[in-house]
This record gives structure tokens, C-alpha cells and sequence, in this order.
């Protein structure tokens, strides 16, 4: 299928204010100085059919511009192009319009905007039945490298490999030399996976030979050739035998201590004993006057707490005095108000209409007068009730008092009989007691025997012994330590052995690995060769080379296209408009679809290889100030 424009015609399209172009089947010359407007008419195919320009982006001004540059308004940007397609032709259209509002109050108009107007075959539609009309003819992806011979260079790599690899195929494995060989080792995987499988096997295993050398060393740091666990044995053996001796003498004195504190429990016992006696001795001797010191006490207590009663009781009768004469004052007030209330009268101004000033019907003043009296009654009777209250709590003072009066001339009688009591007690206590000597001279000398006894007794220092312990505690602790280090330094000899022979295994494991990897590179490099020569088989001019060989001898994915062997970046710009057609001719053939090629700075290129596509050439001629058609 052959896409063909035939006519292109622009209005208000950038700097083009109106042209109608008509295109040639085969090949079609534009020719013009710089700034007349070659772009431009490639921008315009370009937006018309998918919003972009040539550059590629959709965010570009195709506005007229005035000299200031800013867009000239009221002018609808218009492009218009008929195509063949297929034997069959149609049309395109697409309306860029301003959009101007009144608002209410305002004179004039606002800009708000644009809008855009699609047509097919000069019938208006959608935006989105306009964009899969095109869709559906070709997407704009593969468009793009079908018309511009640039565009597939520009790509990512892992992309151009992805296409080339679509159109022109790939090799199957088994097909390549050595894989029968290689096959035996794959385990149902294909070579990629084998591949990848190996690298990270390798990587494993490099980085687990790496980390084992500095373990070694870090362990072998650790060791001390000073350590003797035997030595550390002995002497824990002296040091417990030390410890042993010194316990036993600690236990002797503890003995003998303990015979010392057996008379000192003794001696604080017939200390007890004695002041037991002394104590019955005394109460014999004293037991009357104690008991009236005893009474004699008694009394006082009482007396005292009795007197604080009578305190108490006359301390209410001031308060309930001192209230009683607030209330009686209160209880006056209360009388003149009602006497105030009792001499008011009825006012006559009351008959009065307050608003018209007229006298008041009789019957209304009769109800007036009713009203008054009803509420003079009920004042003079919240008053009375007032006074009655007050005077009720008079009357209860008084009560209080009365009982306080009484209660007070009950203690006070009491209070005479203690003050009697108390004097004929301390006549009794005044009489003088016949004394007699407690006898204690036998208990006393059996405790001066026992203190002498105690007092001969010469302490062992046990402060020394203990001290002594603590250093051989001590001792042996460090001695244990050299063991324990000694059996750590043990297992760590035992696991640097485990460390070389572990290495040993990772270094056989990646000989191993690494053979494996040779195998994959000779069957890789073979495919390599066959893929490159069954891909460049398609293309004339270019040639792509798809794998780099590293310093290693490994091979790295790669996509670079050659023109004569010179990497397309370095080409002249002829030789790159002649590789991308090439490309572009084997893509549309793989696609079935052939569409404008457009080639810009055309007069840099003397010849272009034959091509089924129709062919837009953008010729710079300093001439042609206007845009010339061939």
C-alpha cells in the first residue's frame, strides 16, 4: 500500500499566508531561500496529521506572528491535503480558530481560547474519529520512519535492535554450529537463560572467592600464639587450693565468734533479769503512792477536760448573743417596712390613660384599685413572714443559750468536787515512804565473769583473709578468660581450615563456570556472525553491527549503523540521507506501506538510492525568494 500526497494547501500557517501545493506521484522539488517556508510546509503535513511538527513536538506556534512576534488575531489557521491511497482518494482538513466571548456589561470582546475543527473528505467529526481515521491507515510511530530518513538513527539502540530484529528475524539456535555441544548443558533452558544463569553464578561466585581471603585474615588477626590453656589450668588449681586455706580459717574464727556472742546474749540477759528485779522490787515498794499518782493523774485529765467543755459552752453563748442582736435589728427593719407598706395609698394620676391622657372608665379604675390592694396585701404579708422568721431563730438562740447555761452550771459543780479530790490526794502523796535495799550481788557477779570472759577474747582480722580471696577470685577469673580464649582460637583454626576449603570448591566452581561461559561465547560469536549477515543481507547502503566484542572476549549487545564502515554519527550528511532511505525501504517493504519521504537541505545531496515512496524534496535556493514547485 502506497500513501501519495497530491495536494497540500495552507492558510495563516506560520509565516505562510496562502499556498496551494501540487505534488508530483514519484518525486517533488520545493525549492527556496532560507526563511520561505520549506519547513513549513513539511510542519503543516505534519500537524495536519498528527499535531506535531517535523521536530517532532506538539507544542509549537502556528499562528501568524506580527513584527512585535506576537500571533495576529481573527484569523483562522487552516491546512487542508488530498491523498491516494490504496487507488482510492480522500481528504483532510483541520481549522484552528480563535475563540472570542462578551461578556455581559463589557463593550468589547475577550479572547478565551482556540478550538480546532476536523474534516474528513470535507465532512466535519470528532477528534477522536479524525485521529483513528489516520490510526487506521498507519500509526504515527511507524509513520515517522517511513518519511524521515533520520528517524530511525535518532532511536534508542535496544529499540532500532528490537525493529531489525521484527522485520528481518532471527537466527534459531539450533541452526548455529556448537549447539549440540552447548545443548547438553542448558538443562531445558534456551541460551539467553543460560547465559544469564552463568553471569549470575559467576558473579556469585567471584564475590564469595573474594570475601573469603579477607575472612581468613581477620580471623588470623585475632590469634594469640601467647595462649597456654595448660599453664591457665595450673594456676586456677593453686589459686582454688588458696582459697580453700583461707575459707578454713575464715570458718575457725567464725567458731570462736560464735562462743563470744553466745555470753553476750547472756549477759543481755541477765541485765534483763535484774532490772526485772529491781522493777518488782520497787512496785512493792512504791505500789501504794503509784496508784495515787495513778488516781491523781486521772483527775487532772478530767479536770482539764471539763474545763475546756465550759470554754466551749460559753464561747456559743457569746455567738448566739451576738446573733440575736443582728436578728432583733433585722426583726425592726422588717416592722418599719410593713408600716411604710401599711400607710401607701392608691394615686389618683393611676386613673389616667398614660397614652391618651382621658380619665379611665370606673370599672376599669375600680379593677386598677382591686389590683393594688391585692398586691399591697401580698407585700405586707412577704414582710410579716420575714420578721416571723427571724424572730424564730431568736427564740431558738435563746434555747441554745438556756441548754449552754445549764450544761455550764453542771460542769462547774463537778469541777468543785474534782478541785476536793485532787487536794486530799496530794495530802496523801506528801506523806513520807520507809525505804529498804533490793539485794542483786549474785546475778551481778555472774555477769562481771561473763564480761571478762568477753574481754579476754582476741578477734581474729578476717578483713586481710577476705581481701585475700577477692584477689585469687580475680585471679582465676583472668585464668578462666585465657581459657575460654584459648578454645575460642581453637574453633577459629578449626574454621580457617573450613575457609581454605571452601575456597578451594568456589575456585574449581568457577573454573568450571568460566568453561561453561567459552562454550557460550564461541555459540554466541557464531550466531553473531549469522544474525549480522542475515540482517545486513536486507540493506544496500548500511550495515548494522550488533555486537561489540570487550577487551575479555566477551560480547556486549549493541546497535550501530555502519555506512561503508564509518558509524553513522561520522557520516557526511549525504550519506546519511541515502542510509535512511535504505532503511526506510526495507521498513516499508516489511510493513507493506509506502509513504512520503521527506528530505530537508536536499541540494546537499547529489543522488538518492531508488525508493517506491513518493519522494518531497526541500531545496535551499538563495533564487527563489518564493517557494518554487517542480
Amino acid at each position: 500500500m502506497k500513501l501519495v500526497l497530491k495536494v497540500l494547501e495552507m492558510k495563516n500557517f506560520k509565516g505562510i499566508k496562502e499556498k496551494k501545493i501540487l505534488f508530483e506521484r514519484t518525486e517533488t522539488k520545493l525549492y527556496g531561500a532560507n526563511a520561505t517556508g520549506k519547513t513549513t510546509v513539511a510542519d503543516a503535513f505534519m500537524w495536519l496529521l498528527f499535531d506535531k511538527d517535523s521536530q517532532d513536538r506538539k507544542d509549537f506556534e502556528i499562528k501568524p506572528l506580527a513584527e512585535n512576534n506576537e500571533p495576529i488575531h481573527f484569523l483562522n489557521t487552516e491546512v487542508s491535503a488530498e491523498f491516494e491511497f490504496d487507488g482510492k482518494t480522500f481528504s483532510l482538513s483541520k481549522v484552528y480558530k480563535e475563540k472570542w466571548v462578551k461578556k455581559r456589561g463589557q463593550a468589547e470582546q475577550e479572547f478565551s481560547g482556540h478550538e480546532t475543527t476536523y474534516y474528513i473528505d470535507g465532512v466535519p467529526c470528532k477528534k477522536s474519529e479524525y485521529q483513528k481515521y489516520v490510526d487506521e491507515i498507519i500509526k504515527e510511530k511507524t509513520f515517522k520512519l517511513l518519511t524521515n530518513p533520520l528517524t530511525f538513527e535518532a532511536m534508542k539502540w535496544q529499540d532500532k535492535r528490537k525493529i531489525l530484529f521484527e522485520v528481518c528475524g532471527t537466527i534459531n539456535d539450533v541452526s548455529v554450529p556448537g549447539y549440540d555441544k552447548l545443548q547438553q548443558r542448558l538443562n531445558g533452558k534456551d541460551v539467553d537463560e543460560f547465559k544469564k544463569s552463568l553471569a549470575a553464578t559467576k558473579k556469585k561466585l567471584k564475590k564469595d572467592i573474594e570475601d573469603i581471603p579477607p575472612r581468613i585474615d581477620e580471623l588470623r588477626r585475632g590469634i594469640d600464639e601467647s595462649l597456654d590453656k595448660e599453664v591457665a589450668l595450673l594456676k586456677i588449681a593453686k589459686k582454688e587450693q588458696a582459697i580453700q586455706d583461707f575459707e578454713q580459717q575464715l570458718e575457725a574464727s567464725e567458731k570462736a565468734f560464735e562462743v563470744v556472742r553466745d555470753k553476750q546474749k547472756l549477759i543481755l540477759s541477765l541485765e534483763r533479769t535484774k532490772e526485772e528485779i529491781i522493777r518488782e522490787h520497787n512496785k512493792q515498794l512504791y505500789g501504794e503512792q503509784g496508784k495515787l499518782k495513778d488516781q491523781y493523774a486521772q483527775l487532772k485529765s478530767t479536770l482539764n477536760s471539763k474545763q475546756i467543755e465550759q470554754d466551749r459552752l460559753v464561747k456559743i453563748i457569746e455567738i448566739k448573743k451576738q446573733d440575736n442582736v443582728l436578728l432583733e435589728g433585722q426583726v425592726n427593719e422588717h416592722r418599719e417596712e410593713w408600716q411604710r407598706i401599711a400607710e401607701e395609698t392608691f394615686d389618683e394620676h393611676k386613673a389616667i390613660c398614660p397614652t391618651c391622657g382621658q380619665d379611665l372608665p370606673a370599672d376599669k379604675v375600680q379593677e386598677l384599685f382591686v389590683k393594688y390592694e391585692r398586691e399591697k396585701a401580698v407585700r405586707q404579708e412577704r414582710v410579716v413572714n420575714l420578721a416571723n422568721s427571724k424572730k424564730a431563730s431568736i427564740a431558738s438562740n435563746n434555747n441554745e443559750i438556756a441548754r449552754c447555761a445549764e450544761l455550764f452550771e453542771g460542769i462547774a459543780q463537778e469541777v468543785v468536787i474534782i478541785n476536793k479530790s485532787l487536794a486530799d490526794l496530794e495530802e496523801k502523796l506528801a506523806e513520807p515512804i520507809e525505804q529498804t535495799v533490793c539485794d542483786t550481788s549474785e546475778i551481778d557477779a555472774q555477769i562481771d565473769e561473763l564480761k571478762q570472759a568477753v574481754a579476754s577474747f582476741n578477734q581474729l582480722d578476717t578483713s586481710k583473709i577476705k581481701e585475700e580471696i577477692k584477689i585469687a577470685q580475680k585471679d582465676i577469673a583472668l585464668y578462666n578468660l585465657t581459657i575460654t580464649k584459648a578454645d575460642n582460637q581453637e574453633k577459629t583454626l578449626e574454621r580457617i581450615k573450613e575457609l581454605g576449603e571452601q575456597l578451594k570448591e568456589l575456585q574449581v566452581s568457577l573454573a568450571d563456570v568460566e568453561q561453561q561461559e567459552i562454550l557460550v561465547e564461541d555459540f554466541t560469536k557464531a550466531k553473531v556472525d549469522m544474525l549480522e549477515e542475515n540482517i545486513n543481507s536486507k540493506f544496500t547502503t548500511v550495515k548494522f553491527k550488533l555486537f561489540e566484542e570487550q577487551i575479555n572476549g566477551g560480547l556486549v549487545e549493541c546497535c550501530e549503523s555502519l555506512i561503508n564502515g564509518v558509524p553513522f554519527s561520522n557520516a557526511n550528511n549525504a550519506a546519511k540521507v541515502a542510509a535512511g532511505i535504505d532503511i526506510i525501504n526495507v521498513l516499508s517493504n516489511h510493513y507493506g506501506f509506502y509513504a512520503p519521504i521527506w528530505l530537508d537541505n536536499r541540494e546537499s545531496v547529489t543522488s538518492i538510492p531508488d525508493t517506491y515512496s513518493q519522494v518531497i524534496n526541500l531545496i535551499v535556493s538563495e533564487k527563489d525568494k518564493e517557494l518554487r514547485v517542480e
